[in-house]
């Protein structure tokens, strides 16, 4: 059953049913479609945004009335990555929201879209808050692992977002306290040597690095 007399409440209420209705926080998690060549090899050439809740309710928001759109708007929302995601811009708080890269394809693709110099890019520049794979994997009770691709994101994110204050590594893994410490230093360690002009940046204690339980992390995402 709809509600079809919701234009005749008061604005005041209206205003504040809008603004009730607002997520508190959205993430938007990037990936890539593909094909398989003939060869077997994997060609990623799309990009797109995962729906969700939060997402799907923001977006209906933004084009459901002049009320809603400019509830959105003063919540800080603008529309971002037209050029970056094939035509199709998204709401974006920079102060809040969550950019996920679910695999390297994904932010290879995103980053080489729109400005030549991805560095210099004013859409990259205003994300402050990223996500992407763990880079660390558990071989063993005692072992544990770089894989060389989520590894190399966190170069390319450092290097591209640079007013980014917190990335979170998501982890299928389970670390103890003392592996987890040992962890976010080799990180930045690791920044630090290969990208030389940004060890500012990877020293700077108010950037927040964390591993975070990638399935917990998806579940509150939804």
């Amino acid at each position: 059953m709809s509600f079809t007399r919701f234009p005749e409440l008061p604005a005041e209420l209206r205003l504040h049913i809008w603004e009730a209705a607002l997520p508190s926080r959205i993430t938007t998690i990037v990936g890539t479609s593909y094909e398989q060549l003939a060869d077997g090899s994997i060609n990623y050439d799309n990009i797109g945004i995962q729906s969700n809740l939060n997402n799907v309710t923001l977006n209906a928001m933004y084009r459901a009335c002049k009320d809603a759109h400019d509830t959105v708007k003063r919540a800080g929302y603008k529309l971002c990555f037209r050029e970056r995601l094939g035509g199709r811009a998204i709401p974006f708080n920079k102060d809040t929201d969550v950019l996920d890269f679910s695999q390297p394809e994904a932010l290879q693709l995103f980053r080489n879209r729109g400005s030549m110099n991805p560095w210099e890019d004013f859409e990259l520049e205003q994300v402050k808050h990223l996500a992407s794979p763990c880079p660390f994997v558990r071989v063993n009770k005692w072992d544990i692992e770089m894989a060389q691709s989520e590894s190399d994101m966190i170069d390319l994110i450092f290097t591209d977002f640079t007013r980014m204050k917190s990335l979170m590594l998501l982890s299928h893994e389970s670390f103890n306290k003392r592996e987890t410490c040992q962890l976010l230093a080799h990180c930045r360690g690791k920044v630090y040597f290969e990208q030389a002009y940004y060890r500012h940046r990877v020293l700077n204690p108010k950037i927040k690095i964390e591993i975070v339980d990638a399935a917990r992390y998806l579940e509150d995402a939804a």
